[in-house]
């Protein structure tokens, strides 16, 4: 049904996707699309700079809306970047301080006759992500066009397949050592230099997020033969995200392993909210353990109002007379967190035994942000839950992000978003939420099709150390 559901309205998601092409989701906290921010994408910044020239592997290449420009034309752009960026936020170097943005210009300014146009956007990139403010952003129309066939993330044992469409399903569980030639270690380091700074976590999954999309090879200058890659030693196409195709994955969408942003907004868009219950083993009733998961707070089913979501929500779990509540924000790319507060309301803990059995768990991982890292973190501190998994992209503390303007560079068409949003010093001094219990998933969990996060928790209920 759920499968069924997506195809029937494939057509809505291309519009999505390609308005929102790089979503690591908006309170990741990145860029939107529209008036009312509820089509997001991937933000990314940086913490390093380079020597006084670009990573060799940067090729010579020219890129293909910005060909032949001169570095007049590019001088202009770069200037009104920083006049933009300076102009509506009057304090916009809170988190690294202003010299190295400085430096970086400077540098870039003075190299832009010397560059290729590839290489010239790598650097403006990685200056406007120096910054540290994931409210800040750059992006190029193309970039989401063409996705792998295969998501690709990291677990506690390597880097691995962790899903892919059906008729790639027999990549799943393969280790990716290397792609083009290059380690993926080394690779995704290239990547994390033009992706958020604002914490490690939403560094890195930035970077991982990047590994799937054609556009980012190019950028780094990695040949790419008759549009395809190669994982390992063996050739892989890309997926025009308009293809049926892109529409089949092997294994039913699910939060737990969703690299791939793109499918991610895919998913969210259409699931943002679904709850169910666990039960029937030697060690827990039917209907004891409630798992509730929220994977956005920008988008309502309109066919599932949250209103009407809450209400059957209270009720099943009184029927079934509840005891443990699971909470899943993994993948949660914030939003308004009023819709979440919707659900999980006083009168919803009033009436159930969660709070008085300090029975609730909240799961999260390096794609939780701003509402959703918020929401971690007063389900902890207000009601005394237990945080399981990774830790959050975003901070708990995060600003708004309704003070924001989408730009665009006049000689180059680049995409850019400045925020007069202020970094507070609480962001600062607490980037992410950590949770009390990190875990990770590993290869044998994707071979054996397993949540390990949702597992753990189930493995001690029924092993008696976690009590209901």
């Amino acid at each position: 049904m759920r499968k069924e559901k997506l195809i029937l309205k494939k057509v809505i998601v291309v519009f999505v996707i390609l308005n929102s092409l790089l979503i690591l989701n908006a309170c990741q906290i990145s860029r939107v699309d529209s008036i009312d921010e509820k089509v997001t994408r991937e933000s990314e910044s940086t913490v390093e700079h380079n020597d006084d020239t670009v990573d060799s592997t940067i090729a010579n290449k020219e890129l293909s809306n910005n060909a032949n420009l001169d570095a007049k034309k590019w001088r202009e752009d770069l200037e009104q970047l920083k006049h933009d960026i300076t102009w509506y936020n009057s304090s916009p170097f809170e988190r690294y301080g202003e010299e190295k943005f400085n430096t970086l210009y400077n540098e870039l300014y003075e190299q832009i006759p010397n560059l290729s146009d590839n290489e010239i956007e790598y650097k403006i990139r990685e200056l406007v992500y120096s910054i540290g403010d994931g409210h800040i952003d750059i992006w190029q129309d193309e970039e989401g066009d063409y996705s792998l066939p295969i998501m690709i993330d990291e677990l506690y044992d390597g880097f691995y397949v962790v899903n892919a469409l059906d008729s790639y399903g027999d990549w799943i569980g393969t280790k990716v050592e290397s792609i083009n030639g290059e380690k993926i270690e080394v690779l995704v380091e290239k990547l994390e230099k033009i992706s958020n700074s604002e914490n490690q976590y939403w560094q890195r999954a930035g970077a991982i997020d990047k590994l799937h999309h054609k556009y980012f090879y190019k950028l780094l200058g990695l040949q790419l033969e008759n549009d395809a890659i190669l994982i390992n030693d063996e050739e892989l196409e890309f997926i025009d995200v308009n293809n049926d195709e892109f529409y089949s994955w092997y294994r039913e969408l699910d939060v737990s392993y969703m690299p791939n942003a793109t499918v991610g907004q895919f998913y969210t868009y259409f699931f943002p909210y679904e709850y169910g219950f666990v039960g029937g083993s030697h060690a827990i009733e039917d209907g004891e353990v409630l798992y509730f998961r929220f994977s956005t707070c920008y988008y309502e089913d309109e066919e599932y109002p949250l209103i009407d979501f809450a209400e059957d929500l209270l009720n099943d779990a009184l029927e079934n007379k509840s005891k443990l509540l699971i909470v899943d924000l993994r993948n949660n790319g914030g939003g308004n967190s009023s819709q979440i507060y919707s659900v999980l309301t006083d009168r919803f803990f009033e009436q159930t035994p969660f709070v008085k059995n300090g029975n609730i768990f909240v799961l999260t991982n390096s794609q939780t942000f701003s509402a959703g890292a918020i929401t971690a973190h007063v389900l902890k501190d207000k009601f005394g839950a237990t945080i399981i998994g990774t830790p959050t992209g975003g901070s708990p503390f995060t600003t708004g992000v309704t003070d924001t303007a989408n730009k665009v560079l006049k000689n180059t068409g680049i995409n850019f978003r400045v925020s007069s949003a202020k970094v507070s010093k609480k962001m600062i001094e607490n980037p992410s939420e950590i949770p009390d219990l990190e875990v990770k998933g590993t290869s044998e969990d994707v071979k054996n099709n397993v949540d390990p996060v949702f597992e753990y928790i189930i493995r001690k209920i029924e092993q008696n150390i976690i009590k209901i």
